[in-house]
């Protein structure tokens, strides 16, 4: 038993109306496209200025910024994210700023921004001040280790 192809013929009205929808459905699919890729642009650039800020604002520390709200005065045109990480163009910014408004800069920083706190005195009590319960767990704290 050999199967043979069946030829089908179909009115010329449907193979019109299945090419307009065809042509309507890659339409649709090029302008989603482009919808996706747009996003994806809006996207990156959001993240672009994120990791910029995020940069910049480190180097503000670094460079004694005291306040990083003050980060909207500098001039901040020729900063550009490099591809490898970190930016360009930010070393005279910080320059720039501290000789316009010197008062925003305190100290330059390496870390964090809050001062160490105090030490706590050590509280020295003496033997003969001590009564025989208090002495005994003194000796054996210092026992101990």
């Amino acid at each position: 038993m050999s199967q043979q192809a069946e030829t089908q013929t179909f009115p010329l009205e449907y193979v019109r109306e299945l090419e307009t929808k065809l042509k309507a459905a890659e339409e649709s699919a090029a302008q989603a496209a482009q919808a996706a890729e747009a996003r994806v642009k809006e996207g990156e650039a959001a993240l672009e200025r994120r990791l910029v800020q995020a940069e910049l604002k480190a180097h503000a520390i670094k460079a004694g910024l005291v306040d990083l709200d003050a980060l909207v005065m500098a001039d901040l045109s020729a900063v550009k994210l490099k591809v490898e990480g970190g930016l360009e163009g930010v070393e005279g910014v910080f320059e720039r700023l501290r000789e316009a408004k010197p008062y925003l800069f305190g100290q330059a920083s390496t870390s964090s921004t809050q001062a160490a706190p105090a030490p706590n005195a050590a509280v020295v009590r003496n033997a003969k001040d001590m009564n025989a319960q208090e002495y005994g767990a003194a000796l054996a704290k210092l026992v101990k280790g």
